[in-house]
């Protein structure tokens, strides 16, 4: 994916993955906002490699453990609609 200077997904190009899943897996990157990445003290955009893995729970009780809440480091800020 391309990051624009402002940090928001530019562009999107799926590189393989089940077809039913990409348009999902689209839509949630294309909602992150990433740090912007400075040059000379000036943003420029950048590309990014991102992988994303979907799994399926098969009982409530595997259901529950998604609701955990986890930790996320690095330069993904939360985006609020």
């Amino acid at each position: 994916m391309t990051i624009a200077k402002d940090g928001t997904v530019k562009m999107i190009r799926t590189a393989g993955g089940r077809p039913e899943l990409i348009p999902a897996a689209a839509d949630a990157v294309r909602n992150w906002i990433y740090e912007p990445v400075l040059k000379d003290g000036q943003p420029v955009e950048f590309f990014a490699t991102v992988n994303l893995t979907f799994s399926l729970q098969n009982d409530a009780a595997a259901a529950q453990e998604d609701k955990v809440p986890i930790e996320i480091r690095g330069s993904v800020q939360a985006v609020s609609y």
